[in-house]
């Protein structure tokens, strides 16, 4: 992202005897570390708020950044420079809710992450060095965080007191022996840093700082670690435009297989009031796609309906997923087929956009779901379903 320094960094004298795999993730990673920084100065001529980031730096003269982390690229939203032995620094920003920003010193892109909001004041005291050390006050998120970049910042200096010796060395004099070592010892900083943040981020899930670690401290975050950190975030943050962004994360790389959290559907019901899949969360549901104009789906329903007061009062629910584009129709068909669960349709046919999102090809199709939204089962038919509520139910 940008030119922060967050992932792992390979120097260049280093790759002449690494494997192909470590090459490419160098070339990759080195490519990050030389990109341009968007900027971009969109708070720079608004309102001035009372300074919330006040901070006092040893060992450095120049001017500090304070940017705004995002997805695809840094926004630059300030600077401040320190003259005449000043150690002192100060920053104001708009933000409503905690925002992740970077604090970086005069041309070193290894800086530090801070969460900011015109609510809260963030206290720093800043040991300046090639890779910086902080102490911060501002809050349990803002001791979090500054608790993650010590624990990867260790393993940043560790990387440079081993390029600091690897680039000393005559590469081609090396012995075989020699060079394995070597790449032993990188690839043991490198595991024991993911090692040490992924202890942290299931120690402390539900953190923002938990959200930082998994989007920019991993080239590929595993699929499993993305959805706990969801999981606990949707609790603690319910309301964070970072939840949100982790939610959409998870649903454009998760697999819709058994296991995968189940995307979010949010489409209207045929009174016009939007109904959420996640709003059913705690409950057994048959996600259950179908439509008034669909033969099979039609002769299917009477057997769903069997099953579904069957099981309805041990906490089994269907949300139907209608894919009709006449309203009249889709409304007519429920009230003759007696369907008594939850309905909705954005009258889109095959179009509809939660058939779009499960890829949906044909109909009927279901998606049984747990309490917690993951994915139980795929394709049930109204007698398999229920023998797999009797063993759950």
């Amino acid at each position: 992202m940008g030119c922060i320094k967050l992932l792992y960094y390979l120097p260049v004298f280093f790759i002449a005897f690494t494997t192909c795999g470590s090459e490419k993730t160098a070339q990759k990673v080195l490519k990050k570390e030389v990109a341009q920084i968007e900027i971009n100065r969109a708070y720079s001529n608004q309102t001035r708020y009372p300074a919330n980031l006040l901070g006092q730096i040893e060992n450095f003269q120049g001017r500090i950044t304070l940017s705004k982390i995002s997805p695809r690229k840094m926004e630059i939203l300030d600077t401040f420079r320190l003259k005449n032995q000043t150690k002192k620094f100060s920053f104001s920003v708009p933000f409503e809710e905690p925002t992740l920003c970077y604090l970086t010193f005069g041309k070193n892109n290894q800086g530090i992450p801070i969460l900011l909001s015109k609510e809260e004041k963030v206290n720093m005291k800043i040991k300046y060095g090639q890779i910086p050390e902080a102490e911060v006050q501002g809050g349990e998120e803002n001791i979090k965080l500054a608790e993650l970049f010590t624990i990867y910042s260790r393993y940043d200096r560790q990387m440079l007191i081993f390029n600091k010796e690897v680039s000393k060395l005559n590469m081609n004099a090396l012995a075989d022996s020699t060079k394995r070592n070597l790449q032993l010892r990188y690839q043991n900083i490198q595991s024991s840093r993911t090692q040490s943040i992924s202890e942290f981020m299931t120690k402390e899930a539900g953190t923002l700082a938990s959200y930082f670690a998994a989007t920019y401290l991993f080239e590929d975050t595993p699929l499993s670690m993305l959805n706990e950190v969801y999981r606990q975030l949707k609790i603690k943050h319910s309301n964070s435009s970072y939840t949100q962004q982790l939610a959409n994360r998870i649903e454009s790389a998760s697999p819709l297989q058994v296991g995968a959290y189940a995307p979010e559907i949010e489409l209207p019901t045929p009174q016009g009031e939007i109904l959420k899949l996640s709003s059913l969360k705690g409950q057994i549901v048959l996600i259950d796609f179908w439509a008034s104009w669909c033969r099979p789906c039609r002769a299917e329903n009477p057997k769903v309906k069997l099953v579904y007061e069957k099981y309805k009062d041990k906490g089994f629910e269907i949300y139907g997923v209608s894919l009709d584009n006449n309203k009249n129709k889709w409304m007519a068909a429920i009230k003759q087929d007696g369907l008594p669960w939850k309905h909705v349709s954005d009258l889109g046919g095959w179009q509809n956009r939660a058939a779009q999102k499960y890829k949906i090809n044909s109909i009927p199709n279901t998606y049984l779901i747990d309490k917690d939204g993951k994915i139980l089962a795929i394709g049930l038919r109204a007698h398999q379903l229920d023998k797999f509520l009797e063993k759950i139910l």
